[in-house]
């Protein structure tokens, strides 16, 4: 039986590009369904100026997804590991650390 890889399965590996459409065709299709009131124009607008700073950051400042801080965050919250950092910040130190010759694994004594 094989393990999971993800480098292997290309559909989760998403490139930045991909993305920025996606949040466009969300500005788009939300503007045409009335959630927000804009002319049109500005929307476009709006997507266009934000494709160009995409692309200029990506060559200029060697930032190749812009969208990682807020996969952090939105991941952070809704997976749980804000609520397990939280609540490692507020224990007593019951559990102790394991040490580095052991590699988290308990000796038989």
């Amino acid at each position: 039986m094989s393990r999971f890889v993800l480098i292997r399965n290309c559909v989760f590996l998403v490139n930045s590009s991909s993305k920025a459409c996606l949040a466009a065709s969300i500005v788009f299709i939300s503007q045409h369904l009335g959630y927000f009131s804009a002319p049109y124009a500005v929307i476009y607008l709006s997507v266009v100026i934000f494709f160009v700073y995409f692309s200029i950051s990506a060559q200029i400042l060697g930032i190749h997804d812009p969208f990682h801080p807020f996969e952090k965050i939105i991941c952070t919250v809704v997976f749980g590991g804000l609520v397990d950092a939280i609540g490692g910040m507020f224990s007593k130190g019951d559990r102790p650390a394991p040490s580095a010759d052991t590699d988290g694994k308990q000796k038989d004594e």
